[in-house]
């Protein structure tokens, strides 16, 4: 018998998937206007470079903009402002940039060559001052589209510190394994935050800019982001490390599996793997074929190298993410917020590695 609590959760949840997935449509006529006008004047391979990654997530419910606007809904009952939408598909234009610059940076299968590669640098450096002309043709106060856009400028900075990480902070050449377990996870967690969590945080602070919040609404909301942004990071670094098949997922826009590995990145997962079993780092820094994939994803699961970043993600959920909405918003303004901390801890990944035989030894 279903009690009313599971109930509940089983309503909110739908509730959940139907208002992000109205949220994303509305945004997305907004998003495809603003391309569409970026590439009237551009080459064939260059149009399609710049529609490749929003014609794979168009159709999928993305979480940034939903983050603004359920963050504008619990700092206030005033009606949703369309110019909530427009600065919403402004922050996913922005977003396609970080991803088209990151094909060139990891080396997508998308980059057929040279020129591919010069294009995607090109074009996502035009879509991010694409993203802020859209910011300032909104109709909100001058002053606020400034900060939004100054906060803007600081995040694409992180960002892009993020991404050097893993060349001069996190890569095999520097020796990142042999860090103690609690230098690693800090120097890792920050290195998360840079590529997510203040995006994230960005986002949902722009919703409490909007609500017009107070200083301690704005400060949750934060938090929040930056831990919510954080955990779902370190989730993509270990769909990483699972086979293609089995990593499917809406919020990933491409299959690029073990590309880290192949990159000689050294993530949550594989570093917990070398500490225990020190011949992992012979994977890393080559180009892997299937089968060398397959054992090494078998070997992962065997010797429970997914226990720590599943035990940050966690952390990050209930002690940061969760914690920071009880502290300032009620049950119901917070409902589809604290959804997306549940979503974390419970995500489509750890629940595929779950499904394929992965038992956790930790308590998390």
């Amino acid at each position: 018998m279903t009690n009313k609590k599971d109930n509940f959760k089983e309503n909110t949840l739908d509730e959940y998937h139907f208002l992000k997935k109205k949220c994303s449509d509305h945004v997305t006529k907004y998003v495809s206007q603003s391309l569409e006008e970026m590439v009237q004047d551009r080459s064939e391979r260059s149009k399609y470079l710049v529609n490749a990654i929003h014609k794979k997530r168009d159709k999928s419910p993305r979480l940034r903009e939903f983050i603004i606007e359920q963050a504008y809904v619990a700092c206030t009952k005033k009606e949703i402002p369309e110019d909530l939408y427009k600065i919403g598909a402004a922050i996913e234009v922005y977003n396609l940039s970080t991803y088209l610059v990151n094909w060139f940076l990891d080396k997508k299968g998308e980059l057929k060559d040279r020129a591919d590669e010069q294009r995607a640098v090109i074009e996502g450096i035009r879509l991010y001052d694409k993203s802020k002309q859209m910011i300032r043709s909104t109709s909100i106060k001058e002053s606020l589209k400034e900060k939004i856009i100054k906060e803007l400028e600081i995040v694409n900075n992180q960002i892009y510190l993020g991404q050097g990480d893993d060349v001069d902070r996190l890569n095999l050449r520097n020796n990142t394994h042999n860090l103690s377990e609690k230098t690693y996870i800090e120097n890792y967690k920050e290195t998360c935050r840079r590529k997510c969590g203040y995006f994230l945080g960005f986002t949902a602070r722009v919703g409490g800019y909007l609500a017009e919040a107070d200083n301690n609404q704005i400060d949750s909301l934060s938090k929040f982001g930056i831990a919510l942004g954080t955990g779902i990071q370190i989730v993509n670094d270990v769909a990483d490390n699972i086979l293609a098949k089995e990593a499917s997922s809406v919020e990933r826009p491409y299959q690029d599996q073990f590309s880290d590995i192949e990159n000689g990145l050294i993530t949550a997962s594989i570093y917990s793997a070398i500490k225990k079993q020190p011949k992992i780092k012979d994977y890393l820094n080559k180009t892997l074929d299937s089968q060398e994939k397959l054992e090494l994803y078998e070997t992962l699961k065997r010797i429970n190298a997914f226990d720590l970043p599943m035990h940050i993600t966690r952390r990050l959920s209930e002690n940061v993410a969760k914690k920071a909405l009880k502290k300032t918003f009620n049950k119901n303004s917070r409902k589809y917020l604290s959804q997306m901390t549940a979503i974390l801890c419970n995500s489509i990944i750890y629940n595929q590695l779950k499904y394929q035989g992965y038992k956790r030894k930790s308590l998390c």
